[in-house]
């Protein structure tokens, strides 16, 4: 009895023992002569180019005869912010547009100017309500149509907001830019009442560092490759409340926490050292970008200047 309980034994650690074997060699997970055929490439993707050919699709799906009484209307043409909306259409003349979203408050209402020449004309238009059909009237000088554009409620896994107490009167102009933290909450604007009227649904970019306004009206926020767990981001987009990227800047060895503006237009941001591995350390770098060539003309390394080992070390 007792020598057939050893077998049995025996046989359990040593089929224990090959598994903890699998797994710990990773062969579960990593490529081998195995999986080898069954592997399947990732297309690369730029999210400039995406939205290149986006516009490209766009313009040829507004015919010549769309006008602006009765134009083309799609909501979120960017896929990066469900609460936005493109108006196209072709017109024969230059003009001034007023493009008004309606509110139910004077306060709340938002109101967008455009400069516009004869052709293919594009109205960008932020602010809208989540879950409603939004009014949108616009003006072009000499004639004015409303839009009814319907939006979609916010997402199941959107963050709970409660407003508690507000006194519009007594508040600055504008409304205020919530930045997420993580993927449990988006990056969003919300008006004097409480109500969302845009946000990023691309829960990847913009999260747990600044959003900073530029001079030019385009936000400058991290992108959305991620260097490491869980905040560190190796590009930086400029962007505008569409979600249009105009440039993506890449930084090698990432951004985290926080962007600044310098007086002369160049970008102060904290980073990493690009030996981070070797030296044990991390989030002890800061950068100077330049906005315009992308390159990054400073690093100032704080393990030069502090001592690693004053108190309270830890």
């Amino acid at each position: 009895m007792k020598r057939r309980l050893f077998k049995v034994t025996m046989v359990l650690l040593s089929l224990i023992l090959i598994g903890a074997l699998i797994v710990t060699s990773g062969i579960l997970v990593k490529p081998n002569f195995l999986t080898q055929d069954q592997l399947t490439e990732i297309p690369t993707y730029d999210i400039l180019s995406w939205q290149a050919q986006r516009e490209v699709q766009l313009t040829e799906d507004v015919s010549n005869e769309v006008g602006f009484n009765d134009p083309y209307v799609i909501v979120d043409p960017y896929q990066m912010n469900p609460l936005s909306a493109m108006v196209l259409f072709h017109a024969e003349n230059k003009a001034h547009y007023t493009v008004t979203v309606l509110a139910p408050h004077p306060y709340a209402q938002l109101v967008f100017h455009y400069d516009k020449p004869s052709g293919f004309i594009q109205l960008p238009i932020i602010g809208l309500y989540p879950g409603i059909t939004n009014q949108v009237k616009i003006e072009n000088g000499t004639q004015s149509v409303t839009l009814s554009i319907e939006t979609e409620a916010l997402p199941s896994d959107f963050q709970t907001l409660n407003l508690i107490e507000s006194h519009p009167d007594s508040m600055e102009p504008g409304f205020t830019l919530f930045v997420a933290c993580f993927d449990h909450s988006y990056t969003a604007l919300i008006d004097q009442d409480g109500a969302v009227r845009a946000y990023f649904s691309n829960t990847s970019f913009a999260h747990g560092t600044s959003v900073i306004l530029l001079e030019n009206g385009h936000l400058l926020a991290t992108g959305d490759e991620l260097k490491q767990v869980p905040y560190n981001m190796t590009s930086l987009w400029e962007l505008d409340w569409m979600g249009k990227v105009y440039q993506e800047i890449e930084i090698p060895n990432g951004i985290h926490h926080d962007l600044s503006l310098l007086p002369d237009g160049r970008i102060l941001a904290a980073s990493n050292n690009a030996n981070m591995f070797e030296t044990g350390t991390r989030e002890d770098v800061a950068i100077i970008v330049n906005l315009q060539t992308g390159a990054i003309e400073e690093s100032i390394d704080f393990r030069t200047l502090l001592d690693e080992e004053r108190a309270p070390y830890n």
